[in-house]
Order: structure tokens, then C-alpha cells, then sequence
């Protein structure tokens, strides 16, 4: 009676896959069927991940089946972990597939956020930055008001606590570096996460315990660029250094792990560990490594050649849609900025146009008393030549009646000068009147002057407006109908990774020792880390400096200072400490 099938739960960085497999089936079937679910091409970096028996993590071996696995226990059950099982050398250069740099960032990420992998705060808040670009794309004041970072997980509960920052001041140093991603895509913002990644001094290196010749229990580090050896308590600033185009040969026996180097005068570098599955790891992670670094550096196969192929075009494309992108949010950010400026304009407008109704209610005002004056003074005027003819009237009296008594005579003449006192009055009042008339003419024709120019300046202004108006709406008619076009004009199919076949996968030989051709050295990558970037996590560092608690500092917090302070990086130290002969570097280890 055949046995029934396992229960097999593979987890991914993002997601769970569930399979049924025979106990005896081959855990490269297994592994094949994760590849084809996912749809993953680059198959050479992963690897399936358990826990044995003994509590510790350990790799599938494709060659064997599955129930040659020291699995944990008899579960109904039996969990894998689908993660990077090599590291690449340089991501830009090396990732090609979109998938495979999204689970690379994913589970770099993880393994910063639970201090798997130590990150100094600079740069941790940097990288967040670029976390929050590749889920949140450009910032955006209304659609990221203060806060929207509350609930994402950024920085490692140990980069908190160990700096007197509240949430918020994190978020705002988080944010300002967020702004400055604008047009940055997710890909490349997780890509440019991974390049600050990388540059870590434990990205990508497993540690496993070994003892040298004394008896010393040293950490051996094994990553892509070869077999680094530490002190016990230091995982930051290795002692000295192998890489791989020195190494020649790899083997263990029992608990002994030995290297051969290509130094035909030198001793091999050996180690012992206290179980001998753990030899068995570190020489099948050696073994693997090894074989990628000659893998990179010989010609790329005619699959990986397609996949370039297809990444370089994939590129243009989406190098196309950027640029279409960053025309539309220029356009869009120039419309935005032709409406503040009419905004103002209409504003200013309206203030010009206030101005001018006071002056206009104030020029009617003043020809409404000059009317009022006009009509007093022709009023004061007709009194006048009243009184004059009044006056006439009592002269032609008093000449006609010559002959009437003194006492009238004189009463006529008291009321004649009474007459000529009163026309004197009147026409004081007349020429007073007569002067403020004038003094009002002279102020209406002012106010008439001002009127008309401000007449002509509001007239000139509106025009003005009015053109600018239709200038800008005839821009962005233009500018939309040219946007058109070239939208209609590109091709927005998916990534061709994506949506063409997969090729057929390359058959990966298990190599059990390592033995490059002496004839064919292989030149290692001597990269330098990005200085504008370098400055500005100075800048950063010297900031966040300043609101650090001392006395939270951990064991890695003081090597990682130790090490800024001697100017030393990841990539300088590995220069120093690989200098020498093989055999100096034999001694350290064998004297530590």
C-alpha cells in the first residue's frame, strides 16, 4: 500500500505555497515546482530552508530525496523557507528579473528590521526612505498628511529606543528624505535600498562557529566574495580575509573543514567544528559560492544572455513611460503654478479694482459738491444783481425826488448805504465761493486725469490677463494632444519577463570540490561606495549623533563607531586585511 503524500508549506517572502509530495520524491522536484509557481528564472540564488533536527537552520540538498533530510520531528506538516541561498556580488549588475530583486529586498529588509543584519541608524532611516518610495511611490501632501507613516514598520525597535526621537520626528526625518525620491519607481527604489544593503558589513555572510589549531573558537563568515575569520564576539571587522580567487580546493572530513589555497607554498587554512553537519554546511555553502564567483566571471550562458536581453529591453520601455511620466508631472506641476500666479494675479486684480471703485465713489463725490457749489455760487450771484438792481432802483429815487424832505432824504440814503453794504457782503461771498469753485475744478480735473489713467491701467491689466489666459490654455491643449500621441505611440505591455515563456531551466551540476584552473584567475570587484551618498549619511549621522542615548549603545554600536572613527568601510577593510602573504595570514589565524 503506497504511503500517503507529505503536507509541504513553502514560504516566500511574500507569500505561502502549499504542496503534496511522496516521501521519497526528490527534492528537486520540489524545488522545480516552487520555481514554476513563482515564476522564478534566476534559480541559481535560492535555495529551500528547514530546521533539523538539532534546532538549526539547514539547506535542502538537491540531490538527495526527501526523506534523507533530518527533518524536525514527525510533523503533519513539514515547513520550508524559499530564500536567497548565495548573494550576489553587486545587485545593479547582477539581479536581472524583477521578481528576484523584489524577494532579495524583501528579505533583506526582514533580516535589517528583526537585527538579523546590523544597520547603524543613518543609514537605516535612509533606507527607509526608500522603503516608503517603493510602497507609497512620490510623496504627496494630501494624500500623505502627517502620520501616514504611524503604522509602517521602518526602523529596528534597537535604532528607536537608543535615540531620544519621538514617532513623529522620525517620521519627519523619514519623510524629508521621501520628497526627494520623486519619479523614482518601486523597482528602483528597492533597488536602491539593496545598493546601501549591500555595502553592510553582514549582508550576505553566514556565521558558523569553528575552533583553529589552539583551541579557539573563532566565527567563520562565508559570503560571495569569499572565507572571512573573526574574533568570536565581532561579526562587523574581520581579522583577515580569503577570497575565492585564492582559494583552490574545498573539502571537510568529520568536524574538519580544509582549504587549499592557490599559494602552492602555503599550508591549508583548516577548522574544526564541534558537529560535523556544521562542517557539512560550511563546506556546501563554500562549495556553492565558490562555484557562483567562477560562474560570474566566465561568459554568460545563451539563457542568461536572453534574460539580459529581455531586462535591457524591459528597461527602455519602462524608461519611455518614465520620461512620459515626468513630462506629464512637469506639465501638470507648471499648470499648477500658472494657476497660483493667475491666482495672485486675479487677486491683485481685485485689490487694483477695489482701489479703483474708492477713486471712482470719491471722483462722484467731488462732482457732487462741485455741483452743490455751482449752485450756491450761481444763487450768491443772482442775490447779487438783486441787491445791485435793488440798489439802482433807490439811486434813481433818490435823484428823482430832490425835492422830499431832509428826514426821508436821509433814511433813503441810510438805506442805500445798508444796500451797498449788503452788495458788498454778497459779493465777498461771491468771489470766497468763486475761489473754492475754482480750487474744486482744479481737483475734479485731477480726479478726472487719475480717473481716466487708472481707467487705462485696469483696461491695459485685463487685456493682459485675458491673453495670458488663453496663451496657457493653448499650451495645454498642445501639450495634452502631444502627450496623446506619444502615450499611443508606446507599447505598455508588461515586462517580457513576465508574460513571455520560460525558457528552458539550465541544468545546475553539484560541484563537490571547488578546483579552479590555475591558468584562469579571476579578479575580484574592487568597489567603492558612493560618496555623495557617503556625505550626506555623515551629514545624517552627525545629526542623529546629537540625540543618541549613550548608555543604549550595543556591543555592534561601539565596533560600527570604532570602525567610522579609523575611516574604515566594509570594502577597505576586506583591501587591509587581505594585503600580505597567504602564509602571514595563517599565522593569524592559527594565533588568535
Amino acid at each position: 500500500m503506497p504511503k500517503p503524500p507529505v503536507s509541504i508549506k513553502v514560504t516566500t517572502a511574500d507569500t505561502e505555497l502549499q504542496f503534496a509530495v511522496a516521501k521519497q520524491s526528490s527534492t528537486q522536484a520540489l524545488f522545480d515546482q516552487v520555481i514554476t509557481t513563482t515564476g522564478i528564472r534566476e534559480v541559481w540564488y535560492f535555495g529551500l530552508q528547514f530546521t533539523d533536527k538539532y534546532e538549526t537552520p539547514a539547506w535542502i540538498n538537491l540531490q538527495n530525496r526527501l526523506d534523507q533530510h533530518k527533518l524536525k520531528g514527525e510533523l503533519a506538516v513539514q515547513k520550508f523557507s524559499f530564500k536567497f541561498k548565495y548573494f550576489p556580488e553587486n545587485v545593479a549588475d547582477e539581479v536581472i528579473q524583477d521578481i528576484t530583486l523584489k524577494l532579495l529586498y524583501l528579505q533583506v529588509k526582514d533580516d535589517i528590521l528583526n537585527e538579523v543584519i546590523y544597520c547603524p541608524a543613518e543609514k537605516a532611516v535612509l533606507m527607509a526612505s526608500y522603503q516608503v518610495q517603493s510602497k507609497f511611490i512620490d510623496y504627496d501632501p494630501e494624500a500623505h498628511p502627517t502620520g501616514y507613516l504611524a503604522n509602517e514598520k521602518l526602523l529596528c525597535k534597537t535604532v528607536v529606543d537608543q535615540h531620544k526621537l519621538s514617532m513623529e520626528e522620525w517620521e519627519e526625518k523619514i519623510s524629508s528624505f521621501h520628497k526627494q525620491h520623486r519619479g523614482v519607481s518601486r523597482d528602483e527604489a528597492m533597488l536602491e535600498y539593496l545598493k546601501i544593503a549591500q555595502d553592510l558589513e553582514m549582508f550576505g555572510i553566514n556565521y558558523f562557529s569553528v575552533y583553529n589549531i589552539k583551541g579557539t573558537e573563532v566565527l567563520l563568515g562565508v559570503d560571495a566574495l569569499g572565507i572571512n575569520v573573526y574574533e568570536k564576539n565581532n561579526k562587523l571587522a574581520p581579522k583577515i580575509s580569503f577570497p575565492w580567487s585564492e582559494i583552490k580546493k574545498i573539502s571537510h572530513s568529520g568536524k574538519k573543514l580544509k582549504v587549499r589555497l592557490n599559494d602552492k607554498g602555503s599550508n591549508p587554512f583548516e577548522g574544526e567544528t564541534l558537529e560535523k553537519n556544521q562542517a557539512v554546511k560550511i563546506y556546501e555553502l563554500c562549495s556553492g559560492n565558490h562555484t557562483m564567483y567562477m560562474q560570474r566571471r566566465t561568459a554568460d550562458t545563451l539563457e542568461i544572455q536572453q534574460m539580459k536581453e529581455q531586462k535591457r529591453e524591459s528597461e527602455r520601455h519602462k524608461a519611455m513611460n518614465r520620461e512620459i511620466l515626468l513630462r506629464e508631472i512637469k506639465a501638470r506641476e507648471e499648470i499648477q503654478k500658472s494657476q497660483q500666479e493667475t491666482l495672485v494675479k486675479y487677486k491683485e486684480l481685485q485689490a487694483e479694482m477695489e482701489t479703483y471703485k474708492n477713486d471712482l465713489d470719491e471722483a462722484r463725490r467731488t462732482i457732487v459738491d462741485l455741483e452743490r457749489q455751482l449752485r450756491e455760487l450761481q444763487e450768491a450771484r443772482d442775490e447779487l444783481e438783486t441787491q445791485k438792481d435793488e440798489l439802482r432802483d433807490l439811486m434813481t429815487k433818490l435823484e428823482a425826488d430832490r425835492d422830499m424832505e431832509l428826514e426821508e432824504r436821509e433814511k433813503l440814503e441810510e438805506e442805500i448805504r445798508a444796500k451797498q453794504e449788503e452788495i458788498e457782503r454778497v459779493k465777498t461771498d461771491v468771489e470766497e465761493k468763486d475761489e473754492e469753485t475754482k480750487k474744486l475744478q482744479e481737483e475734479m480735473a485731477d480726479a478726472r486725469r487719475q480717473l481716466e489713467e487708472t481707467t487705462q491701467s485696469m483696461s491695459q491689466k485685463m487685456e493682459a490677463a485675458s491673453e495670458a489666459t488663453a496663451v496657457a490654455i493653448e499650451q495645454n491643449e498642445a501639450e495634452a494632444a502631444a502627450e496623446a500621441v506619444e502615450v499611443n505611440g508606446v507599447d505598455h505591455e508588461t515586462s517580457s519577463e513576465a508574460e513571455s515563456e520560460h525558457a528552458p531551466e539550465v541544468e545546475n551540476e553539484h560541484v563537490h570540490e571547488a578546483e579552479p584552473e590555475a591558468e584562469q584567475p579571476a579578479v575580484d570587484q574592487d568597489r567603492e561606495m558612493d560618496v555623495k551618498k557617503e556625505d550626506l549619511l555623515k551629514e545624517l549621522r552627525a545629526t542623529l549623533e546629537e540625540e543618541k542615548e549613550e548608555d543604549m549603545l550595543t556591543v555592534e554600536d561601539k565596533q560600527y563607531k570604532q570602525l567610522v572613527g579609523q575611516g574604515r568601510d566594509k570594502f577597505k577593510t576586506l583591501r587591509d586585511i587581505r594585503s600580505g602573504n597567504t602564509k602571514r595570514r595563517l599565522d593569524i589565524f592559527e594565533n588568535m
